[in-house]
């Protein structure tokens, strides 16, 4: 909805000065310390910050009591088939620790198979001992030869550690190095036969994605490695069968040394959260604060803080620190299911009661963390974000982060920064929703150089934006440097193709409201291919605090749409500067919701052998026809699924839990498609110990049979299924009743216990 169209004679002259020259000298830079996210590399670093002065473990401590000894092994497990009806099935390797195996086995084959409903082509393989060198030469088999997309890691496997000596002067860091295991045709090189690589050359991207679920050095809450795993399977298998549901939610918590460049970055989290809390004033992130907020409903949590593998270091201007202890964490019962953690060394997870370990592998919520073993951590975040809003699981979305940074290779401080990022967690977990939002955006996201927005002609600060299809606008968010109560307004403008022409609305704010402007309720609707601008001025000639606005470094060679009110007309950066600068101003906008169907039942209830049963399978969404099929799986013997109402039904033949995965598919062009994970479990009739169905003369001889010939043992079935009286115990009054239901009604069904 188009709200009044007000004309440009609501500017009054008192906002208005000199007119600008055509071209005047370059803007002012902006200092290092706030460049925005594409000048990483003078980006504050995370720092390992800790309140006893704790140090990293070294490669030489850790491999002294690595659990990874011996030669290697590695053997397949007969595994679930192939998806059926899924012709390009995605290779994925499950590997796990051989010991730790035979203890969550029941867990592991069951996560099998739901990869395998879901359209994964899924392989488990059991491992021990081996060196680094040992693991990627298989993982190099695997997926050159067979085409395995992906992997994980589950327990104590082979770690490769990495080590520099950058800066001036120069700082030794050594750490685990995941990229060793992504990077599969990359060449890692031990120059100094030490045993930690200090050289990564020739095509240094990606090729594969990979998680690693280490619960070894966990020991706080005195469970087994065994039990934090089959515990965190418990979860994993709830989130895929859509009983662990929470808000389509994000927290952007971004502490004292990057709140400058913040708004940009809680930009990046809006690909995939249109929903979301940004923290980032300087007081008011700190322990207490975070600590308040994490238990709230959010599926996503960035959290931005110096660390230690031990917890976050929260900090205010003054210097004072504000510790929180990964202890604290896990007792406030965090509720988020994804980490994105811009914490130094949390996922350091050779380090005892590591950060992002518990951050999943607590109780009740908590399945992958994204962070860095080593100082440093991820930047450009739109390239991880983009692609997870999309709807591509949380390990495609990392490799695709890890390849656009690895354009061109990685220089000295991208090593610093990224050579320690790994992924704590299943990487084939994916957001319950897919993300509407996008973002309007005319500069190259640095932060180059900032001009004031007060006591200079440069007061109408605009920028336009065009609408790739029909949406609806959200919020604003703009980079500079922003504080106190100084009175702002925003304007949005009709345009001529090229410059404003008319207000058609505005909004009153303080400059410290400028990193995230939330325009949702005004309900301003673009067609596609429709321009808007939006710009601000402030309303104060001579504010206390004077509010700076960045721009970018003019690189980007496109048409030039950001401009300023000259007092008569105007005029582009590019008139003023000579080059095609672009205000650090982007818009947020709903887009229309992609079509999806979803099947809603989520459980299914029991029966019993030989008793009819008939249950549809619910769901939303989708265009008629419809077609059911199960992926992985089996319905019990005697049960069959209505391939295209979705109808479970049939009498069940046998006794047992049954789990299966179904695929439903609509009759749009897209072919909409959901998987749903779901079990019926059966148990034998009372009475029809012979489990056929019927209680006939074999039923009473297995009667017979206990309590004459072995009357002391145990029942040669479950004793409900001889025990017509539900008595515990299989006796005459038994014989009884079986005899009376036999000759009786001998051709009706078993009937359920009295």
């Amino acid at each position: 909805m188009k709200l009044s169209q007000l004309l440009m004679a609501v500017f009054t002259p008192c906002l208005l000065f000199a007119t600008v020259a055509a071209q005047t000298d370059s803007p002012i830079p902006v200092p290092d310390s706030v460049k925005g996210d594409r000048s990483v590399a003078n980006t504050v670093m995370t720092r390992w910050v800790s309140p006893d002065n704790s140090r990293p473990t070294g490669f030489a401590d850790w491999q002294s009591r690595s659990a990874v000894k011996g030669n290697f092994s590695i053997r397949a497990v007969e595994h679930v088939a192939t998806a059926k009806d899924v012709r390009d099935a995605v290779g994925f390797d499950i590997i796990i620790n051989e010991t730790l195996y035979y203890q969550v086995a029941s867990s592991i084959e069951r996560y099998q198979m739901e990869l395998t409903g879901e359209g994964y082509a899924a392989s488990l393989f059991l491992s021990s001992g081996g060196t680094p060198e040992d693991m990627r030469g298989f993982l190099q088999g695997r997926h050159f030869d067979h085409g395995i997309e992906g992997f994980v890691f589950i327990g104590d496997l082979p770690v490769a550690w990495f080590e520099t000596d950058f800066g001036d002067p120069p700082e030794h860091d050594e750490f685990p190095c995941d990229l060793y295991y992504l990077d599969l045709d990359g060449v890692f090189t031990d120059t100094d036969s030490d045993g930690r690589y200090d050289s990564h050359t020739g095509n240094v991207a990606p090729e594969i994605y990979f998680g690693r679920l280490t619960a070894s050095p966990l020991t706080m809450t005195g469970d087994t490695e065994a039990e934090l795993v089959q515990n965190y399977f418990d979860k994993n298998h709830l989130y895929r069968c859509d009983l662990l549901p929470q808000t389509s939610r994000a927290l952007v918590y971004i502490d004292d040394d990057w709140a400058s460049g913040g708004a940009w970055w809680n930009t990046n989290v809006g690909q995939a959260y249109s929903n979301r809390t940004f923290v980032n004033d300087t007081w008011t992130t700190w322990g207490p604060d975070y600590l308040s907020r994490i238990p709230l409903d959010y599926e996503f949590i960035q959290v931005c803080v110096h660390s230690w593998p031990g917890g976050h270091a929260f900090k205010r201007p003054v210097d004072d620190w504000s510790w929180v202890y990964i202890s604290n964490v896990l007792s406030t019962d965090p509720a988020a299911h994804f980490y994105n953690l811009f914490a130094c060394s949390n996922a350091r997870y050779v380090e005892t009661d590591y950060s992002s370990g518990w951050y999943i592998f607590n109780k009740d919520h908590g399945l992958a963390a994204i962070g860095s073993a080593k100082s440093g951590s991820m930047l450009n975040f739109e390239d991880f974000y983009g692609p997870f809003g999309q709807g591509d699981n949380l390990g495609v979305s990392f490799r695709h982060w890890f390849s656009e940074q690895a354009q061109g290779g990685f220089e000295e401080w991208e090593i610093t920064w990224f050579y320690g990022m790994t992924l704590n967690g299943d990487p084939t977990l994916c957001s319950q929703h897919r993300c509407n939002t996008g973002i309007l955006q005319s500069d190259n996201g640095s932060a180059a150089y900032m001009i004031p927005m007060v006591s200079s002609s440069e007061d109408l600060h605009n920028v336009r934006f065009t609408a790739e299809q029909a949406c609806t606008l959200s919020c604003v968010t703009v980079d500079g440097s922003f504080s106190g109560n100084t009175p702002m307004r925003m304007y949005l403008w009709h345009s001529d193709g090229t410059y404003p022409t008319n207000v058609f609305d505005s909004v009153d704010i303080t400059a410290d409201m400028m990193a995230m402007i939330d325009i949702t309720a005004k309900n301003i609707v673009l067609d596609a291919g429709e321009d808007v601008h939006v710009g601000f001025s402030v309303l104060d000639p001579a504010p206390v605090d004077t509010p700076w606005i960045y721009m970018d470094d003019g690189t980007i060679q496109t048409e030039h749409r950001s401009g300023l009110y000259d007092g008569s007309s105007w005029v582009t950066l590019y008139d003023l500067y000579g080059n095609n600068y672009n205000l650090c101003i982007r818009v947020e906008v709903r887009n229309p919701s992609v079509p999806e169907i979803h099947i809603t039942t989520t459980s299914l209830p029991s029966t019993n052998s030989g008793v009819d049963y008939a249950e549809v399978l619910a769901f939303t969404g989708g265009t008629p026809p419809y077609d059911f099929v199960v992926t992985a799986g089996a319905l019990p013997d005697g049960m069959e699924l209505d391939l295209h109402t979705g109808t479970i039904l049939g009498r069940a033949g046998e006794q047992g839990t049954f789990p299966f995965s179904v695929r439903i598919t609509d009759g749009s062009p897209t072919s909409l498609t959901d998987v749903q994970h779901l079990g019926i479990t059966v148990s034998t009739t009372c009475g029809d110990a012979s489990c056929d169905s019927f209680i006939n003369l074999l039923d009473v001889l297995y009667v017979i049979d206990y309590l004459y010939g072995i009357p002391t043992g145990p029942a040669p079935r479950p004793i409900e299924a001889g025990d017509g009286n539900a008595d515990d115990a299989i006796n005459l009054l038994d014989i009884l009743y079986l005899i009376d239901y036999l000759y009786g009604s001998p051709q009706g069904p078993a009937p359920l216990c009295p």
